[in-house]
């Protein structure tokens, strides 16, 4: 009895989905100012703070704008994460420990950071995030713009936002947040990454496979007649 052996040829695919490395992407305002009642015609462009905040009953009201140009980062990513962050200096008023800070989506990209006053502010839209109090003076305010962000970026790149009160009618509460005229500049702290890419790989292996053969026999020769 022999033994043939066989070379047989193994083949497998994998399908390995791969996701690089992420970008951390920081962005200053293209424009930033606020605007107050009190003086609905007057701009405050080139002030090096952004205030927030109303007197008691509503009788003067400040409110901030910040636009951000994301048309710098580059296509082919997938947003994560967008924190708008912006340093408070000051905080004045009785309503302040329980001051709160809303941040609108402003649909309009339009304004101009000296040309904005009360009396032509766009309109707001949504609501997309608020802080919660208190609010701690010298530190980071933070905001959560991560559904706007990408919107913004999958379309014309331009992210407007508003900051105010989030009750402007209750006792007087003053924020001073710094502009990007000032020492500690606002900005967007943008978390991206590639879209994931899916590789094919195809490996290859031999195995060599043993069987038994029997030698047929064969009819004898002679034969009783």
């Amino acid at each position: 009895m022999k033994t043939k052996l066989m070379t047989i040829i193994l083949t497998s695919f994998l399908l390995v989905t791969s996701s690089s490395f992420a970008y951390q992407i920081t962005i200053t305002p293209e424009a930033d100012t606020y605007v107050s009642n009190d003086n609905p015609n007057n701009n405050y462009g080139t002030k090096q703070e952004l205030w927030v905040g109303h007197t008691a009953g509503g009788g003067k009201i400040w409110r901030s704008f910040l636009r951000f140009d994301l048309s710098g980062i580059p296509m082919g990513l997938n947003i994560e994460s967008a924190v708008l962050k912006l340093y408070l200096g000051t905080q004045t008023g009785p309503g302040a420990p329980n001051e709160t800070v809303d941040a609108y989506f402003v649909t309009n990209d339009t304004w101009g950071q000296t040309t904005l006053t009360w009396n032509n502010a766009p309109a707001i839209g949504t609501l997309i995030d608020t802080t919660t109090a208190p609010l701690v003076v010298n530190n980071w305010i933070e905001w959560n713009v991560f559904s706007e962000a990408q919107f913004t970026y999958l379309g014309d790149g331009k992210l407007s936002i508003r900051l105010s009160s989030t009750d402007e009618m209750v006792l007087k509460s003053q924020e001073r947040f710094f502009s990007s005229e000032g020492t500690f500049k606002p900005y967007l702290e943008v978390r991206a990454v590639p879209e994931p890419t899916t590789i094919l790989l195809f490996t290859m292996g031999t195995a060599l496979v043993g069987r038994k053969l029997r030698r047929k026999r064969l009819p004898s020769r002679h034969q009783d007649t």
